[in-house]
């Protein structure tokens, strides 16, 4: 059964205002792992919440100025987030290889996921639940480069916040260095988190909004053919929702939407798989 169990807790404390981070199954990859793995390229998403950087090098933060960026998506790219819902945006996330959500997979999702409501509406209240917000980021950072970043001469990072639109940073300065991103746009925070790791001076980046269960849509892809369980979640959602009663349909790529009702033991493990569900 799904269980989204990432609990991340940002807790101030009333002496010298420093920021403790505690973090519940969270797996940190780092960049050689990453690159041993994948040929030198990025890893795609699969089970990390976050990314390791390389060591401190102690020089200086120039690189990544806005005339060296390579490989990242253009405005045009960028413009089309957020869309006009999120929360399906977040889902289509789940089926699109980029940082940014597919437009195909994301008009498909919305197409059925419409139709299903609108001939089930007692189903209305049930949406989509992400395992972070899309646009928030959680850095650590040396004591070097937190300086530099407040004093704002810390350019390594001009490319990625120019690119994703940076909306708003705080920092907090302490044992652990801490930074908090938020974007513009719904993003794979997982993929984005290792473009951000790999930044002269960042220790870590990770989702800096995640945790909790409750109610949410799960998909599994078969083809031309969707299949949607709506999971009606209840009981002690905050450790791991222990109540859940499904509702399961199937849409193909023509439009048809089927109604199953209640799915079997055999369809649940399928179709409200952790897999399909996460």
């Amino acid at each position: 059964m799904k269980k989204i169990n990432m609990l991340r807790t940002l807790l101030y404390t009333s002496l010298g205002g420093a920021l403790l981070l505690g973090c519940a199954g969270t797996t940190q990859l780092g960049k050689n792992e990453r690159d041993n793995a994948t040929g030198g390229a990025s890893a795609s998403e699969g089970g990390s919440s976050g990314a390791t950087a390389k060591p401190d090098s102690g020089a200086s933060s120039s690189a990544g100025s806005p005339g060296e960026c390579v490989g990242l998506p253009n405005a045009e790219q960028v413009a089309v987030t957020p869309r006009s819902n999120v929360n399906i945006e977040a889902l289509a996330l789940k089926f699109s290889d980029a940082t940014i959500a597919d437009q195909q997979v994301y008009d498909r999702l919305t197409l059925d996921i419409d139709k299903i409501m609108s001939r089930n509406s007692d189903l209305s209240d049930i949406h989509y639940y992400a395992p972070d917000d899309g646009k928030s980021l959680l850095l650590t950072v040396d004591s070097r480069t937190i300086s530099e970043m407040t004093a704002g001469t810390y350019h390594a990072w001009d490319c990625l916040n120019e690119t994703y639109g940076k909306t708003s940073v705080r920092f907090s300065a302490g044992p652990t260095n801490m930074v908090e991103l938020e974007l513009k746009g719904i993003y794979n925070i997982l993929k984005l988190s290792e473009s951000y790791a790999d930044l002269d001076g960042v220790l870590s980046a990770s989702q800096a909004q995640s945790g909790g269960d409750g109610s949410t849509i799960c998909v599994t892809q078969q083809k031309g053919t969707w299949h949607y369980v709506f999971d009606r979640a209840s009981g002690d959602c905050v450790a791991g929702c222990t109540e859940h009663e499904y509702h399961y349909f199937s849409t193909t790529a023509e439009g048809l939407v089927t109604d199953h009702g209640q799915p079997s033991e055999s369809e649940v493990a399928v179709f409200a798989s952790e897999e399909a569900c996460k």
